[in-house]
């Protein structure tokens, strides 16, 4: 009875199981507030067709158009005021986003930039990000120049234009209940201000590449439900042959 129950708990334990991971770059409209990158501002200007995966040992995937229209930046139009990135999705069972975020200048004052991820069933996740903490400027200037979360890292690093110049890339882990909801939008939210409108607490947030990790819970085809299926009749067996003896 109890190897019967054992194998039970085990077929029952592999009928569902998550899927190998799987990266999509998911594409946004950088036209809508277009900073261009062949102007030595920005981390980097590659060139169209450049691979680049695994900057800084990353295996992440990027969408980087390579044309020199690379980034969504909410300085573009708006010295002040609230500036919004509404980006649509269609993903299932989404675990993780990965960002590609840093900012223009770069301030330490909580509550000027946030990402959010909406799912279906109304399900919704917020992250705060802060300079000096989730994210910083590109530059190596006088504002926010390091970062203090685990979950961000250096991407890309270039030596021309400035001095130094960096690209980071954030890592979002969702919570489950995203795994068997499909993602409908990702928002990302900047309350900053332009330099020249507000000197040293200056923070403007750009955006040069988004990527989803799916990793859906689904059932396992075929050989794990007939192993459940055969078990329920092994055990039907067995208790009509207990009843039985008695």
């Amino acid at each position: 009875m109890i190897k019967f129950l054992a194998a039970a708990a085990f077929a029952a334990t592999i009928a569902t199981a998550a899927s190998a991971g799987t990266y999509v770059a998911v594409d946004f409209d950088r036209n809508a507030d277009l900073f261009p990158t062949t102007d030595g501002w920005l981390p980097f200007t590659p060139a169209p067709g450049t691979d680049m995966t695994g900057n800084q040992g990353s295996s992440v995937p990027f969408d980087i158009v390579g044309d020199g229209n690379d980034v969504w930046s909410s300085t573009v139009g708006a010295y002040a005021g609230t500036k919004t990135l509404n980006v649509t999705t269609d993903l299932f069972g989404v675990d993780k986003i990965y960002t590609l975020i840093n900012t223009f200048w770069g301030s330490s004052i909580t509550g000027l930039t946030s990402i959010t991820f909406n799912a279906t069933n109304s399900v919704s996740q917020t992250f705060e990000l802060t300079g000096g903490v989730e994210i910083r400027d590109f530059a190596s200037t006088s504002f926010s120049n390091t970062t203090t979360s685990p979950n961000t890292s250096l991407w890309h690093l270039n030596v021309s234009g400035y001095s130094v110049a960096r690209l980071d890339m954030q890592v979002f882990d969702l919570e489950d209940a995203f795994l068997s909801e499909t993602l409908t939008s990702i928002v990302l939210e900047d309350k900053g201000l332009h330099y020249q409108a507000l000197g040293q607490n200056a923070h403007r947030a750009f955006v040069a590449g988004i990527t989803a990790e799916i990793t859906p819970a689904v059932p396992l085809p075929g050989a794990a439900m007939l192993f459940l299926g055969a078990l329920g009749s092994l055990g039907a067996v067995r208790n009509r042959r207990t009843r039985h003896k008695a």
